[in-house]
């Protein structure tokens, strides 16, 4: 499936002068399952610095599994300096995603295989939100906006 749209959360949306900080993506995809709870997730092409190390660098995603299971993985990092997190609907068994595996690196608006919302680091630059669902995308910026009182997402 292709993404309807995307959003790049820059440092200043979360107060900070760098983005990509574990607690940030914490954040995020906190949110989106809060929106969305019948979602596990995937990661691939992860590097992170500090905390707990439970990632593997490997385009092919991986199951990490529901979003509060993800949430603690993700706030026990410091920095991620990449990173692709897909959401997938959690009654696919099987999900199918993008051909060559999920690289941070991808076209912006990359092929979402089965998620349905993908969450991407880029260093201390900014996170990526891409999803399919337009009322996922203003219920989150909603709830973005509500928790953050600096800068916001662009469009």
């Amino acid at each position: 499936m292709n993404p309807r749209w995307s959003l790049s959360l820059r440092a200043a949306a979360f107060g900070s002068s760098i983005a990509c900080e574990g607690s940030q993506l914490a954040m995020v995809i906190g949110l989106l399952g809060a929106i969305v709870p019948e979602v596990r997730w995937y990661a691939s092409d992860v590097v992170a610095q500090g905390g707990i190390s439970v990632w593997e660098r490997s385009p092919q995603p991986t199951l990490v599994g529901d979003t509060s299971s993800i949430v603690v993985k993700l706030s026990s990092v410091v920095q991620f300096e990449s990173g692709v997190f897909s959401g997938v609907p959690a009654g696919i068994a099987a999900p199918v995603f993008r051909e060559g595996g999920a690289w941070t690196e991808d076209e912006e608006m990359a092929e979402l295989g089965d998620a349905i919302v993908e969450v991407r680091a880029f260093d201390t630059s900014y996170i990526s939100v891409d999803g399919v669902d337009l009322e996922l995308r203003d219920t989150f910026r909603g709830r973005f906006f509500a928790r953050t009182t600096q800068g916001g997402p662009t469009v």
